[in-house]
């Protein structure tokens, strides 16, 4: 039995008639899953129906789902690695490809450990819950609970690219405990990114999408996934040493991307053509030390980084005044220093150990001998003159230092600078010398020094704001600088992300210096085309295609309404005045139907149009819309 013929759409398995386009989520049920996936209707398991392929990776896929026992959607993640098995297109059964039976077991027995990780987790921490998981075609399936959640990466678009950082701290206190807890268990997700946190109505933020570590490293047996901006430096390699720390980083750099609207840049660029703006040069609500912290926590080399989640949590939720400005970090994540000395790489925890018991055995042993000197009359007077002796010998060697030192002061200045000695001092003659009249002259104006050329040479100007370098009067005279603004999607409006020539390099005194500067997320408000014709919004949306340089994704269909003249557009999701990103927001726009359509076609639409429980179009305020995601 196909999803239609059970009354469910695939794309959010909310209740529908027939196929087409879901008017609950506006999912075209005409739509096949990719050919080497599972296809919308398959039973798993004698329980579980399949629904649209949600995402996919290089370890499996995720799909919408139904479970058919408990009544409700459901997640599926199904371990599938297709680099090294394959599908039968009969009966959905997995195989592995041959040679690689021992590693398709290998990577399973990796996945149960996953899920088992996400059960053992409190129902308290902020991750989705697995409710079940089931064998079949030869693989396995992680059921997990839907959550009314959207990607953080999407609500930061919705409430306007940013979070307040009070908000943010608030935000991410409980998410770092989540991990923290993990990391008790030594299990580490390393993909905490925008795309992989979720965020539902009470605005609590969700984990989710954990994955085979082979798929969060790059140069492993499988194609890696890696969120540039997020995933640390010791990801992209398979000789890299992951731990902990790993998740810290991306935690710091996401709590980066919420205060300040700006995706951190690829860590492995970070000291070489990239660098990262310190968020106190930024913000104005965030302390130096908050600021310090994040850079801590992102710093390059994993052994100079902030090591625990817990570690990292602390500094975020302290007040301001509870750090040390001894102990503040300079924010250059290319090359992460301390403003004191940097402290060393913490030993591995048995070397640690060791270390704490030799200290130990150190001061118990010397204890010892001062408990066994008191009482013994003999030792005591000993070490009392031992350390008489002691200090009459420092003070010697002090005065006679202090002798030394006064005695060749007054060799050298006596020899090669006799004008230092006052001229009454004894046994020196005063200088003979004949006073002349000056003469008073106007100062002359200062003039550059010929010798000292201008600075050429190319400072980091990405990341920083438009505003800051046209106010800097260094900065304009010494480069003809040119800005060229264009809408982005991952940075904020007035931001410089890119730079031509890159820092560093040196250019002829007023040399152009080309930046990019982010416009912000290109947002498209929708036109008020009610009562158009197809053929008057074909050529409106033609127009905004063409002066945004953008493809609109848009579908007309037919609709009866009684109040509509036929061949006049009835209504539009979005709706009139409604903005909406071009690049990804599908548009339905309902046109009236024709006059030669029959009378019984037009009764079935317009019971059809009028079916309760339909979200209306026209509520925008809400960044949660009604759909399980």
């Amino acid at each position: 039995m196909s999803m239609s013929q059970a009354g469910l759409c695939i794309g959010c398995m909310s209740e529908m008639e027939g196929d087409g386009i879901c008017p609950a989520c506006g999912y075209d049920n005409t739509q096949p899953n990719p050919e080497q996936y599972l296809q919308p209707g398959t039973i798993v398991a004698s329980r579980y129906a399949v629904g649209a392929l949600r995402s996919k990776n290089s370890e499996g896929a995720a799909y919408i789902g139904y479970d058919g026992e408990k009544d409700c959607p459901v997640w599926i993640r199904e371990y599938f690695p297709i680099a090294i098995a394959t599908r039968s297109r009969s009966d959905g059964t997995i195989t592995p490809l041959p040679g690689m039976g021992a590693q398709y077991k290998a990577l399973m027995s990796e996945f149960v450990d996953i899920c088992n990780a996400v059960k053992r987790l409190s129902v308290s921490d902020s991750v989705i819950p697995i409710e079940n998981v089931v064998a079949h075609n030869n693989t396995l399936y992680a059921i997990y609970k839907v959550v009314k959640v959207i990607p953080l990466e999407e609500y930061l678009g919705r409430v306007g690219g940013t979070i307040p950082v009070k908000k943010a701290i608030r935000l991410f206190a409980p998410l770092c405990e989540t991990v923290s807890n993990m990391h008790a268990r030594d299990d580490i997700h390393r993909g905490i990114s925008p795309q992989t946190v979720y965020v539902d109505r009470s605005e609590t933020l969700y984990l989710w999408d954990f994955a085979l570590a082979a798929t969060r490293t790059g140069g492993s047996e499988l194609a890696a996934e890696l969120f540039d901006g997020y995933a640390a430096p010791e990801q992209y390699t398979s000789n890299g040493w992951q731990g902990p720390w790993t998740d810290v980083y991306a935690m710091a750099a996401l709590f980066y991307r919420c205060v300040s609207g700006i995706n951190p840049p690829r860590s492995t660029m970070i000291g070489t053509q990239r660098s990262v703006t310190p968020l106190a040069d930024l913000l104005e609500d965030i302390s130096p030390a908050l600021s310090d912290a994040v850079a801590d926590a992102m710093g390059s080399a994993a052994g100079n980084r902030t090591q625990t989640m817990a570690s990292f949590a602390s500094k975020l939720t302290a007040p301001d005044d509870a750090y040390s400005t001894a102990s503040t970090a300079v924010y250059d994540l290319g090359k992460l220093t301390a403003r004191t000395s940097p402290a060393p790489s913490s030993p591995p925890p048995a070397r640690r150990a060791q270390l704490d018991r030799m200290s130990t055995d150190s001061r118990t042993s010397r204890a010892r001998r001062l408990d066994g000197d008191a009482g013994d009359p003999v030792r005591e007077r000993r070490n009392k003159e031992s350390e008489e002796v002691s200090v009459k010998y420092v003070a010697l060697a002090l005065l006679c230092t202090v002798l030394i030192l006064v005695g060749i002061i007054w060799f050298v200045t006596t020899t090669y600078f006799p004008d230092m000695i006052p001229s009454d001092s004894p046994g020196r003659e005063p200088d003979i010398s004949v006073s002349e009249p000056v003469e008073l002259s106007e100062p002359e104006e200062s003039q550059p020094d010929e010798s000292q050329p201008a600075d050429t040479t190319v400072p980091s100007f990405v990341g920083m704001l438009r505003e800051e370098v046209e106010a800097n009067e260094d900065w304009n005279k010494r480069f003809t600088i040119e800005y060229n603004e264009e809408y982005t999607d991952t940075y904020a409006a007035g931001i410089i992300y890119d730079q031509n020539p890159s820092q560093g390099a040196t250019v002829e005194d007023r040399g152009v210096v080309r930046l990019s500067v982010s416009k912000g997320k290109l947002m498209l408000e929708m036109p008020d085309i009610k009562d158009m014709t197809e053929e008057e919004i074909r050529e409106v949306f033609a127009k905004l295609s063409e002066e945004h340089d953008v493809v609109l994704n848009y579908s007309i269909m037919e609709r009866y309404d009684a109040n509509t003249e036929p061949g006049k557009i009835i209504s539009s999701i979005p709706a009139v005045g409604e903005e909406f990103d071009p690049k990804s927001t599908p548009i339905f726009i309902y046109i009236s139907l024709k006059p030669d359509i029959s009378e019984a076609v037009e009764s079935s639409s317009s019971a059809s149009s009028s079916r309760p429980g339909r979200p209306s179009s026209s509520d925008s305020s809400d960044p949660f819309p009604e759909r399980d995601r």
